[in-house]
């Protein structure tokens, strides 16, 4: 079930240290990693991408497609990026470049503010690509998801709840916050 690959995934998570790029120099057989940090990060792309598509009919779809069509190909970064782009109608390069061609994590910074007496949430990313915009969801205990696509600069939305601990849904993001 989904919910055992979340529970192992972040059982996992703590395991990403993420100190360098996942791709490392062009034309050069790169064998300097060290450790499992890539795999670990790998896995969490992935599942960080099937939660920004948010439709596993579509993520499930494309997964195979990628599949069928390279089967028997020497595949690129670029040809990966270019298929996800064209297979679910959005554009991933700032995400590839973000997870792939840096060592560092997206950070979300995220704070409330009650300015005369309505409340609200300040988010962007820190640390993060020029461009990197990847939608993520962020909810209240028993409160519904509210989908935000935080950017580099500040944005804010009204916060209609008296509850101030906010969740990033973040077994489902490679992401920190702040």
């Amino acid at each position: 079930a989904k919910s055992e690959a979340v529970r192992y995934l972040v059982s996992q998570r703590k395991l990403i240290q993420a100190k360098q790029p996942m791709i490392g120099p062009r034309n050069e057989f790169y064998h300097g990693f060290k450790d499992n940090d890539i795999y670990y990060k790998g896995a969490w792309i992935l599942h960080t991408m099937r939660s920004v598509i948010d439709n596993d009919s579509l993520w499930f779809a494309a997964l195979k497609g990628f599949c069928l069509q390279y089967r028997h190909s020497i595949v690129k970064t670029e040809d990966v990026i270019a298929y996800f782009n064209n297979s679910t109608g959005r554009n991933w390069d700032t995400f590839f470049k973000q997870y792939l061609y840096t060592a560092t994590l997206p950070v979300l910074d995220i704070k409330f503010k009650s300015i005369d007496g309505q409340s609200y949430v300040y988010y962007k990313w820190k640390n993060a690509v020029n461009g990197f915009n990847m939608p993520i969801k962020i909810s209240t205990k028993d409160g519904e998801p509210i989908l935000i696509i935080p950017t580099a600069k500040t944005r804010k939305i009204k916060w209609n709840s008296n509850e101030t601990n906010l969740f990033l849904v973040s077994s489902y993001y490679l992401i920190e916050n702040k």
